[in-house]
């Protein structure tokens, strides 16, 4: 497990962190908090092994959607690497071999299977989900311009 933390520099903040959580909602680094929530319906975890589990399962996906992050891939070797981190994610989502590990993980993260399965599928069908609207599309976009229409630049 140590392993899989180094290689993807995914840190478990302590209950009481910079970013203003309060200290019965410590979060999961290593994805964004619109990702965790897309996930898991729910901004934070209750412990840091749920963090730790849901983190890992986000990361994942990750891997699955091809878009691993904090590898440091450079050069020729990329894609070769992604695609071989594709390849390990596809075997721990859905190959037999690797249900008691996928299922502990599972466990720990609060997850059935089943449902993260599910989830596993829509990624890798159609990728992961657009975190961001498109420039001029979103929410802050349109309350920032009628408060600039209401009160000038």
């Amino acid at each position: 497990m140590q392993a899989f933390i180094r290689e993807r520099g995914i840190t478990v903040c302590p209950p009481h962190h910079a970013s203003g959580l309060r200290i019965d909602q410590p979060a999961a680094y290593g994805s964004s908090r619109e990702q965790s929530e897309w996930f898991t319906g729910k901004p934070s975890a209750k412990c840091n092994e749920e963090s730790l589990a849901k983190a890992k399962i986000l990361t994942m996906l990750q891997d699955l959607a091809g878009k691993a992050q904090g590898h440091g891939f450079t050069g020729a070797n990329k894609q070769q690497n992604l695609a071989r981190l594709r390849d390990f994610a596809n075997r721990w989502f859905f190959d037999k071999d690797c249900q008691s590990d996928f299922e502990a993980w599972c466990d720990m993260s609060g997850f059935e299977p089943e449902y993260v399965r599910e989830k596993a599928r829509e990624v890798y069908e159609n990728g992961l989900p657009s975190w961001r609207a498109a420039p001029g599309k979103g929410v802050r976009y349109e309350y920032r311009k009628k408060y600039h229409e209401r009160n000038g630049p």
